[in-house]
């Protein structure tokens, strides 16, 4: 598997807060294409207390949305994360997603994602997980997918 999040925002530094909203089915190339161009517009009119963040956000895997910001710039409220959730309910909405349901756990077995439910991680002890649970970019980078045997939810 191409690991492209290795090098996800070259432009933003590794400090950046990440979020990871996952969602319960494939999102269909003609759907990405759409829902990036929203995404694309929301990070660049995103503000805290009428300034801009230094952000961006992307679609990996075909299954997750990821949005980051750049904090030593700007610092984000909470109305601004209120905002951005908003706006991944709004796409969820609009394309019949849900990107809400933590029970939802994205896997990587023999090279593919695979969404399984968190009661059957048990189930695949020799399979890696893409841990929804980073807070930076840095950690995105070098921790995104671990072991599930080495994760927190096992």
């Amino acid at each position: 598997m191409q690991q492209i999040y290795k090098n996800l925002f070259p432009d933003l530094p590794g400090h950046c807060r990440v979020w990871i909203y996952t969602s319960n089915r494939i999102i269909s190339s003609i759907e990405s294409q759409e829902i990036l161009k929203e995404i694309k517009s929301f990070v660049g009119s995103w503000q805290t207390h009428q300034k801009s963040l230094n952000a961006d956000g992307t679609i990996l895997l075909d299954r997750c949305l990821v949005f980051a910001v750049d904090e030593e710039i700007q610092s984000i409220s909470g109305c601004s994360i209120d905002s951005s959730v908003k706006f991944v309910k709004s796409i969820g909405q609009k394309y019949n997603i849900d990107f809400f349901n933590r029970l939802n756990i994205l896997l990587l077995k023999d090279e593919n994602p695979l969404m399984v439910s968190y009661h059957e991680l048990n189930n695949y002890k020799d399979a890696y997980l893409f841990n929804p649970n980073v807070e930076t970019l840095a950690k995105m980078r070098s921790e995104w997918i671990v072991p599930v045997l080495d994760s927190t939810f096992i």
